[in-house]
């Protein structure tokens, strides 16, 4: 009888030791160090602009702690734990991401306003601007491990605020219904006032064609923006011009028809940064993906 309960015993808990493995072997959620938020008031002129070389400048006033981002929209008289949100107030956090698995990872921002994230060192989501609530999404590649962090986000109007983040798994590659891509100066992807592709940029929108190919594509949008420098026709012309550009580089490496694109020039009428700075302006030259999928 005690062989009995010993054996029972034994199986019991090397069942319990195999769910667990098993349980442990097939998660795919991210996790996330505590998000440690140094704060900033932002000098007047630059409440519109955004991120810029400018904050390594500043000095923090506080220091906040985050266990995750997730904020939502929130009257601005209500403080976020013991931090004002008045206009021009900004926060550059640190963390460190890790990815249980090697594979495409979907982060998507809701913001109000403007945000931005580094990961590895490396722009992975470029939100940044003043304006009402912008979400964004994009999914990414990365490889197993923990990497370091960064997320830019501050506060440009005066009445509600908001920072939400989720990162998951790309578990379908059919699973996203859209997916978006900003290519901005940051790029490099055009040369200076033309609309000719560098070499960079050409490379970023291959790494997208590679990304689609396989997937059913139902539209693309490819909105082409400048920043306000130069006469306002001469901008939307050129904007537009840069959105053809791209479309053909998409239709050459995935042979979508035309009719699929929706293509729009809108130059200088829509911009995400204060066309006053450098990096502002900056910002503002961009051209804009969307892809809806079937």
């Amino acid at each position: 009888m005690l062989e009995k309960r010993i054996r029972l015993n034994n199986w019991l808990l090397m069942m319990a030791v195999l769910l667990c493995i098993l349980k442990t072997g097939h998660t795919q959620e991210v996790v996330f160090e505590p998000f440690v938020g140094q704060v900033y008031k932002l000098p007047n002129d630059k409440k519109k602009s955004g991120f810029g070389p400018y904050v390594k400048d500043l000095e923090p006033f506080t220091e906040i702690v985050l266990d995750s981002l997730n904020i939502p929209w929130t009257k601005q008289d209500t403080p976020l734990l013991h931090v004002p949100m008045r206009p021009g107030t900004a926060f550059l956090f640190k963390s460190a991401i890790s990815f249980p698995k090697t594979g495409k990872y979907r982060f998507q921002v809701l913001t109000d306003d403007g945000c931005r994230i580094w990961i590895n060192d490396s722009l992975v989501v470029l939100n940044d601007g003043r304006y009402h609530i912008r979400p964004r999404v994009i999914v990414k590649h990365f490889e197993a491990g923990t990497y370091p962090m960064r997320m830019w986000y501050y506060q440009g109007f005066p009445d509600k605020y908001q920072l939400e983040l989720k990162v998951s798994y790309q578990e379908d590659k059919m699973a996203a219904k859209e997916l978006s891509l900003v290519l901005s100066d940051e790029d490099l992807t055009f040369e200076f006032n033309s609309f000719t592709l560098t070499p960079a940029g050409r490379e970023k929108i291959e790494n997208l064609i590679t990304e689609l190919k396989g997937r059913p594509i139902k539209n693309i949008d490819v909105h082409g923006h400048t920043d306000s420098v130069g006469e306002a026709a001469y901008n939307k012309d050129l904007s537009l011009k840069r959105a053809q550009a791209v479309r053909d580089v998409i239709n050459e490496g995935l042979g979508i028809e035309k009719s699929n694109f929706s293509l729009k020039g809108f130059g200088e009428e829509k911009p995400v940064a204060d066309n006053r700075s450098s990096e502002g302006r900056k910002a503002n030259r961009r051209v804009e993906i969307r892809i809806e999928f079937l």
